[in-house]
């Protein structure tokens, strides 16, 4: 009989414990704070080269004034000492969070790995072989608090490459260009989850140029970018050529792809004129874009078609080809040219002095 009590009291009591267990953990989890802002990085293959960027590239985020944050860190399959170098950092700071790919799966999986846990009101874009000035969140977080039709916001990185603070103009170099220096970008998270928006493979080593058309045009997403040095961007010449190589095919295949995505034409494009006189007479895509701003966009900004498009140590920019000179687009700097053949450009610059331009591909040189 006793017996028979206790298991009819332990029946009653054990259904109430397990409740109120679960109710405790599930307070615990709603309390949890939710960071304002989720960084998202990935890296591969960086902790043992480099001068330590992948250290100084997390340090610069842990050293943000605006310490509201949660920091996600994908290891893209490394085979070197990245674990032991995110086990370091993830030990000091309890904000980073640590995930592990078993192969290279590549920049687009993770990133979206790391977006689908994300919880911050922003994300947060980084780079492993870049670092943020300190106020860099604090700046973005302001401008887009204050200007809640912005979907997402970048900065500059050096001072003769500001990219526009206009959003139509933003949208209109989405057709071309980036909008926004990657790893400089916030964006609203819940602009992202409502529309869907992921990276995409497609463009292998450009996958951001898909990313932000996918914001700005197909769902009319707004980008103003501050015009402040907030990033220290790592020059881009310091990349393998096989990697250079294939970025630029992407970004070729990028520009055919937006160019004609509202003529559904096959139409080559190796100029932008020609791709936004295009768009002038679209009637489709004068409903996704300002014309106003598309006029003063080709006024301002686009080069001339007896031009090519350079990749400099110190700058990018088109150079506009004038019988024996050259002259920089978005510069006052005037070369003469020296020798001139289907391989490549040599000039004589009046401030940089003599220098050679390699040909690449259509319309592109490397120095």
């Amino acid at each position: 009989m006793l017996r028979s009590k206790s298991l009819i009291l332990l029946l009653f009591i054990v259904p109430i414990w397990i409740g109120t267990m679960i109710f405790f953990n599930n307070q615990e989890q709603n309390n949890e704070k939710t960071p304002l802002i989720s960084v998202i990085m990935s890296t591969y293959g960086r902790s043992s080269s480099d001068n330590n960027l992948l250290s100084n590239s997390i340090e610069s985020i842990l050293n943000q004034t605006e310490t509201d944050f949660e920091f996600i860190i994908i290891n893209d399959g490394s085979s070197d000492d990245t674990d032991n170098v995110l086990n370091y950092f993830s030990k000091k700071d309890p904000r980073i969070k640590i995930l592990k790919n078993s192969t290279n799966k590549g920049l687009p999986y993770s990133l979206n790995k790391g977006l689908e846990i994300a919880k911050g009101k922003y994300i947060a874009r980084m780079d492993d072989d870049d670092w943020s000035y300190p106020s860099r969140f604090q700046k973005q977080v302001a401008f887009l608090e204050k200007n809640k039709d912005i979907i997402a916001t970048g900065c500059s990185f050096k001072k003769d490459f500001i990219l526009p603070s206009d959003p139509e103009i933003a949208k209109i170099l989405a057709f071309w260009e980036v909008p926004v220096i990657h790893p400089c970008a916030m964006i609203r998270r819940s602009f992202l989850e409502q529309n869907n928006i992921r990276y995409s493979n497609s463009f292998p080593n450009a996958e951001d140029m898909p990313f932000w058309f996918d914001i700005t045009i197909k769902h009319n997403g707004l980008i103003s970018n501050l015009s402040e040095i907030l990033l220290h961007k790592k020059n881009d010449s310091s990349k393998k050529k096989d990697y250079l190589k294939i970025q630029n095919k992407s970004v070729n295949q990028y520009r055919q792809y937006a160019c004609n995505y509202f003529n559904k034409s096959k139409k080559t494009y190796t100029k932008r004129i020609d791709c936004y006189m295009d768009l002038l007479k679209n009637k489709e895509a004068q409903k996704h874009i300002n014309i106003d701003a598309l006029n003063k966009y080709i006024s301002d900004y686009v080069p001339p078609k007896n031009s090519i498009y350079v990749i400099h140590t110190l700058w990018r920019d088109h150079l506009i080809l004038n019988k024996n000179h050259v002259k920089r687009f978005h510069g006052k700097d005037t070369a003469k040219i020296i020798e001139k053949n289907d391989l490549f450009i040599k000039v004589k610059w009046d401030k940089y002095g003599i220098e050679t331009f390699e040909k690449k591909g259509n319309n592109y040189y490397l120095k």
